[in-house]
């Protein structure tokens, strides 16, 4: 029980000396400047407008979106042959299309 307890306070106590923004610490997301993005391409290269609702009322910075957004969107938008996921602390990622 007290082990439990230790470390309840000693993870957010570490976290606290990382250069922020530090997962699981006190300033997750403290002076978090987002030039996150989702652009889905054709073939082209262009760039296929969806609006914003199409991926989420909110994108959420500390999920991975590579996981499941570029799937959905190859296969809700016409003429998509890739997706740029452009994320906080990961890069900039091209995903074709399947």
């Amino acid at each position: 029980m007290l082990l439990v307890i230790m470390l309840q306070a000693l993870v957010p106590i570490l976290a606290f000396f990382g250069t922020p923004p530090v997962r699981f610490g006190f300033q997750m997301f403290a002076g978090y400047e987002t030039h996150d993005s989702l652009v889905v391409r054709d073939s082209q290269g262009d760039e296929i407008s969806v609006g914003g609702e199409f991926w989420s009322p909110s994108l959420r910075p500390e999920l991975d979106w590579s996981e499941r957004y570029p799937a959905h969107a190859c296969s809700h938008v016409p003429g998509a042959h890739d997706v740029v996921v452009s994320q906080y602390g990961t890069g900039q990622e091209v995903l074709p299309c399947p």
